[in-house]
């Protein structure tokens, strides 16, 4: 494994149809209309983002991400309307409601992680969970402020109520090919 260390690793749930057509129709459509990339980032919910300090970690990781995967009870995810988060970000993003089983499963997933030593993210103002639509992120080029504005202004003026019961969770290096961002996927017990 050739990676640096002091990387970031995310904790991803993938959206399920009929939520991820939707969000994906919408995605092409900002991208169309303000071309920000040539590829288009999948779509995700980041549950945890982990700092690897050391290679060997991953194995760590991997492990107790699949021993939390085995006791997940699937549940749904659900997405409420758009939202923005400012510059630096200038990111439009799709609100994902935080649930009890969600809130349940970041605890458990954070204190597992914390408990095995590794740095995760802190989120002083508590965790928003969401799904991007279109950030700098990635973004082939960064848009302006008046483009951002403009993109929020739109979205946040459609109404979007879905969910899914997602059916497994995804370990990713920060990258847009999925052969080098998949690190492990975690089908949930009772879908294997």
């Amino acid at each position: 494994m050739s990676r640096d260390i002091y990387q970031q690793v995310f904790l991803v749930i993938i959206p399920e149809p009929p939520t991820k057509r939707i969000a994906k129709q919408i995605q092409r459509e900002v991208n169309q209309k303000y071309n920000l990339y040539e590829v288009l980032p999948e779509l995700h919910v980041t549950l945890e983002t982990v700092t690897i300090t050391r290679k060997e970690e991953i194995d760590l990781l991997i492990w107790a991400i699949d021993e939390i995967a085995r006791k997940i009870i699937p549940f749904p995810i659900k997405i409420n309307d758009f939202a923005c988060f400012d510059p630096p970000y200038k990111s439009v993003y799709l609100n994902v409601i935080k649930t009890e089983p969600l809130i349940h499963l970041y605890q458990q997933v954070q204190s597992r992680f914390k408990k095995l030593g590794f740095m995760v993210k802190e989120y002083p103002e508590g965790i928003h969970f969401h799904m991007t639509i279109a950030s700098k992120t990635f973004a082939d080029r960064e848009w302006s402020n008046n483009e951002y504005r403009q993109a929020c202004e739109e979205l946040k003026s459609l109404s979007v109520e879905s969910d899914f019961v997602f059916k497994s969770l995804e370990l990713w290096y920060p990258d847009l090919d999925p052969e080098r961002r998949i690190l492990a996927r975690f089908p949930l017990e009772s879908n294997t």
